[in-house]
């Protein structure tokens, strides 16, 4: 019974070593780890997300502002209108 526990044992800690060493890599596309830190049991971690936006011309100019945060007002960007590239596909 104490030899099994003993391998049991190993055999968990063999796969968690392995586990954090066999990260995948996201050759610096959407879903790279960006940030990670581990601090009083609380893990944080940031993936890079790049999005393509496409709205068209219907969207009024308080509607394209895009914050930092749902709830916050620092402004980080402001959508552009494509409405062009909607007019070539409808005329093709």
């Amino acid at each position: 019974m104490n030899r099994i526990s003993i391998i049991i044992v190993l055999i968990i800690t063999i796969s968690q070593i392995s586990a954090e060493e066999l990260r995948p890599n996201y050759n610096d596309g959407n879903g790279t780890i960006i940030f990670e830190r581990k601090e009083n049991n609380i893990s944080e971690l940031l993936r890079k997300c790049v999005v393509d936006v496409k709205i068209g011309d219907l969207a009024k100019e308080e509607e394209r502002i895009i914050y930092d945060h749902y709830s916050s007002k620092n402004k980080i960007g402001v959508l552009e209108d494509d409405a062009p590239a909607y007019e070539k596909r409808a005329s093709s």
